[in-house]
């Protein structure tokens, strides 16, 4: 039985029950009690305060008299698809709003993000360049100025030492044998077997490689990048073993020392620096020689070990004593810039190239300026000796390399790489002096010297996607390691 109001006779939308027994809408019989305060139907005494509402649920409404005709139930359908036609348009109009707003807030927390991010890389940034100038400022206190002390110069003692060296040397190069050395054949089927990114992505190029031959065979590299840092790798273990910061510039060259656990790097800032292992197995630096006055461009050990040559932009070469960190003696070359330098064999004999393209021979015993050789057309890049003490080898940015009889002083090759049109930036003979390997841009290529005859290629490697910029090769070709301005550090052996 529906309720029904005892006044309108419909039923209620908010129903109460008085203590007489009937059914009201709320709103007609507080306007009857408002009049008289009696029951409309008893006229019994009655108040507001005596009326109890009939609970019912809200979300259904009554159903009115119209339903009870077709035409009320018409009406009643129509009036119910309006309402849920408007209510699907709000839902819809909120839906929208709050895609858009949750569409806003999510650019915000992405552009937020992005922020945040720049702002650390820039506070990394700036903390480690802090702790790097913190580190050259500790250095130079220590090294009381590096370059302003005093040149000793080369000493009897020490030119004494140099020669002796050489007599003890000599004989050894004399029918060496090389019974495990790669045929041309075998040569040949060397292929790349892994490649390593390396150094900063942002300033990307790696600027040298060196392997070092003390722990073989074992495998392990050194690398200097355009960021300016020295990085010590494990070929076989995949994995960086040490970062080496402290140059402020690119760096030019890096070297293992042949018998130390140390490591030489020179750079672009204008100095050479020393690194040393330590008791915890980890690098660092021990001296900062800063002689040049400019990029210091070239970097070779002389066979005492003890001491090493750097050539500058600053048209100077200097012979540095490795133990104490100073700078023995300097010579000045002109006014043109050097590119790079190398040490005889026996010693006696410094080679430095410079940028108009002629490379210069200096006796280290006393003599001075001994000899120059002039060919190439661009500046030198790099220098080898063979370990023969007879031939030497040049590459240069006029595309070509050079193979110099150092007993007549003349070219015996000259080798065009590619099309001549690139420059070469390294050029290294192996221990046994019969293979050359030359970074080209972009491919390694290997050439066999056999002596005045010929000097044919024997393989080229293909795999950098810029310009080799170094190259260094293990004992007896058992594998050759790259590094291009592409970061890449590729391992080639087979």
């Amino acid at each position: 039985m529906a309720l029904v109001c005892a006044i309108s006779g419909q039923p209620p939308e908010e129903p109460v029950f008085s203590p007489t027994g009937y059914i009201f809408e709320k709103r007609l019989i507080e306007k009857h009690l408002a009049n008289s305060p009696t029951c409309p139907l008893t006229g019994e005494e009655l108040t507001s305060e005596q009326l109890l509402p009939v609970r019912s649920s809200k979300n259904v409404k009554p159903r009115p008299m119209a339903a009870n005709s077709i035409p009320g139930l018409l009406q009643l359908f129509q009036t119910e698809w309006d309402s849920t036609m408007i209510e699907t348009f709000q839902l819809k109009t909120q839906l929208e709003q709050s895609r858009s707003q949750l569409s806003h807030t999510l650019y915000q927390h992405d552009a937020a993000c992005r922020v945040i991010a720049r702002v650390i890389r820039e506070r990394d940034a700036a903390r480690e360049r802090v702790h790097m100038l913190e580190r050259q400022l500790q250095e130079a206190r220590v090294s009381g100025g590096g370059g302003q002390s005093v040149e000793p110069g080369i000493t009897t003692d020490l030119v004494e030492e140099i020669k002796q060296l050489a007599v003890q040397l000599k004989p050894t190069r004399k029918g060496r044998e090389h019974p495990n050395l790669k045929t041309p054949e075998q040569v040949s089927q060397i292929h790349e077997a892994s490649s390593q990114p390396m150094h900063s992505s942002t300033t990307p190029g790696v600027t040298w490689v060196d392997l070092d031959k003390k722990v073989a065979p074992a495998r392990k590299i050194v690398t200097g990048g355009m960021d300016g840092q020295v990085i010590v790798y494990d070929v076989q273990g995949a994995k960086t073993l040490q970062k080496l910061s402290g140059h402020g510039k690119r760096v030019t060259q890096c070297l293992f020392h042949p018998q130390y656990d140390a490591i030489l790097s020179t750079s672009e800032d204008k100095s050479l620096r020393v690194w040393s292992m330590g008791g915890n197995g980890k690098y660092a630096c021990n001296h900062v020689i800063r002689k040049h006055t400019a990029a210091v461009n070239g970097l070779a050990i002389h066979p005492i070990i003890t001491h090493a040559g750097t050539a500058s932009a600053d048209a100077s070469w200097a012979f540095v004593d490795l133990q104490v960190g100073q700078v023995v003696q300097s010579f000045v070359q002109g006014e043109v810039p050097l590119k790079s330098c190398s040490f005889h064999p026996d010693g006696l004999i410094m080679g430095t190239g410079d940028m108009n393209g002629n490379i210069h021979m200096w006796d280290l015993t006393g003599g001075g300026h001994r000899a120059t050789l002039e060919g190439h057309t661009g500046p030198i890049t790099s220098l080898s000796f063979s370990e023969n003490g007879y031939f030497l080898a040049s590459s240069s940015a006029d595309g070509t390399v050079r193979v110099w009889d150092l007993r007549k002083t003349a070219t015996l090759h000259n080798i065009t790489i590619g099309d001549g049109s690139k420059a070469v930036n390294q050029i290294v003979f192996d221990y046994s002096g019969h293979y050359l390997t030359v970074a080209g841009s972009p491919n390694v290529h290997v050439f066999r010297l056999e002596g005045k005859a010929a000097c044919p290629e024997t393989a080229v490697f293909s795999g950098h996607n810029a310009a080799v910029s170094s190259v260094a090769v293990a004992q007896n070709m058992e594998w050759i390691v790259s590094a291009g301005m592409d970061r890449a550090v590729k391992v080639w052996e087979g």
